[in-house]
C-alpha cells in the first residue's frame, strides 16, 4: 500500500512546517490529490490516522482533501478534454498524444493550527 508511505511523507512536510512556524498543534492539513492520481483516499486517510498519532503536534490533525479533476490536451489535434483515467488516448482523434494537464497532483497546500 503506497498510501502509507505517502502519509509518512505528508507527516514529514507537516512537522517541518509546524516547527518552522512554531505551532504547538496542527488541526488541519489541506492537500490536493488529483482524481486520476491512483491514490486511494480511504487508504490514505487510514494511513494518516495511524502515522499522525505518533507525534503530539499532529495527534488530532485531520486531512482536508481537494480533488482536482483530470484534464488533458492532445498534442496532435489540440483537443482539450476531461480525463477520467490516466490514459493518453485522445477521445477526438484517437491518437496516443494526450498530455495530462491536471488530475495527477499530490500536494500539501497548507496547514492550520495554533
Amino acid at each position: 500500500m503506497h498510501e502509507f508511505s505517502l502519509a509518512e511523507q505528508v507527516l514529514a512536510i507537516v512537522l517541518a512546517a509546524a516547527r518552522e512556524h512554531l505551532l504547538t498543534r496542527v488541526a488541519v492539513v489541506h492537500i490536493e490529490i488529483g482524481q486520476i492520481s491512483g491514490v486511494s483516499l480511504e487508504a490514505l486517510t487510514f494511513a494518516w490516522e495511524f502515522v499522525r498519532s505518533g507525534d503530539p503536534l499532529t495527534a488530532g490533525a485531520v486531512l482536508d482533501i481537494k480533488q482536482p479533476a483530470g484534464h488533458g490536451k492532445c498534442a496532435a489535434c489540440g483537443y482539450d478534454s476531461v480525463v477520467t483515467e490516466p490514459l493518453r488516448i485522445c477521445p477526438r482523434c484517437g491518437l496516443t498524444q494526450l498530455e495530462i494537464t491536471a488530475g495527477l497532483e499530490f500536494n500539501v497546500l497548507s496547514i492550520s493550527g495554533e
